[in-house]
């Protein structure tokens, strides 16, 4: 299986992530600060395709072609099929600290505040 992209959280829309992602590059956002963000807001990255597999009675084997610097699996497209060391309060972290947590649209924003109080299912946990 390929998988180039990943769906969202339930309220999220394309344009709400894409504005994520446009915010986070101007900022200069590193590649793993993206990946951390864009983890939390979808329900494939960070683990999510692979729990979800297994617990359909599936087996996940992942192979990787990376161009991320440093090859880390869990930030290889953001990490589809392994554990994540992430977390949502990482994720809101990264947003205030690049000025962007009041830019980003509000349903992000209510959605890693639903995560970092625990009211979403959890990623694989490396």
């Amino acid at each position: 299986m390929v998988q180039p992209g990943g769906g969202t959280h339930e309220g999220l829309s394309l344009e709400d992530i894409r504005e994520v992602n446009d915010l986070l590059l101007r900022s200069g956002a590193t590649i793993q600060e993206i990946n951390t963000v864009r983890k939390h807001l979808s329900i494939t990255k960070g683990g999510r395709l692979a729990r979800e597999v297994i617990r359909r009675g599936g087996r996940v084997i992942t192979l990787i072609a990376s161009d991320v610097p440093g090859d880390d699996p869990a930030t290889v497209a953001s990490g589809p099929t392994v554990p994540d060391p992430t977390t949502y309060k990482d994720a809101i972290t990264i947003l205030r600290n690049r000025g962007l947590w009041d830019r980003v649209p509000s349903a992000v924003r209510n959605v890693l505040e639903q995560g970092l109080n625990g009211l979403l299912r959890r990623r694989l946990r490396s």
